[in-house]
């Protein structure tokens, strides 16, 4: 099964090179909880990894029951410490969620501890997602 998710990979263009993104869905109706999608995420990985793609990237996804995808900074981290080559990132932090610098010091430790191998995507918000977000933001 794990084999099978793998073909939503893209090659880019002339490269020869391999990229997957997948959000970890949770299959709540099959009996499968966060933890079961986390782990599925992290034998993925590896897959992808012992294939020889070069990218694993991890999406960032808020208040999505169906995703167990919030926090991607840590599993980032978790994904490299089980893999060995393939380079890791994320799909796109939601920047005008978190402080900046804290971004930056995250990715920095993440790069210290996986020199070469850490991806950081960025993203901005849709002005109509700005007014929830300012009420919440402390």
């Amino acid at each position: 099964m794990i084999l099978s998710q793998l073909n939503t990979h893209r090659r880019a263009e002339g490269k020869g090179r391999s990229e997957t993104l997948r959000p970890r869905p949770v299959a709540r109706a099959a009996g499968f909880t966060p933890a079961d999608a986390l782990s599925n995420t992290i034998h993925l990985a590896r897959a992808a990894d012992g294939l020889g793609y070069e990218r694993y990237w991890i999406a960032e996804h808020h208040a999505i029951e169906t995703l167990a995808s919030p926090a991607p900074e840590i599993l980032i981290a978790r994904v490299a410490a089980e893999t060995s080559g393939i380079r890791v990132g994320s799909g796109g932090v939601l920047l005008p969620h978190y402080s900046p610098l804290k971004v930056v010091e995250e990715f920095r430790m993440l790069h210290a501890l996986y020199p070469g191998r850490i991806d950081l995507g960025l993203r901005a918000l849709e002005a109509a997602a700005w007014k929830p977000m300012l009420c919440t933001r402390a």
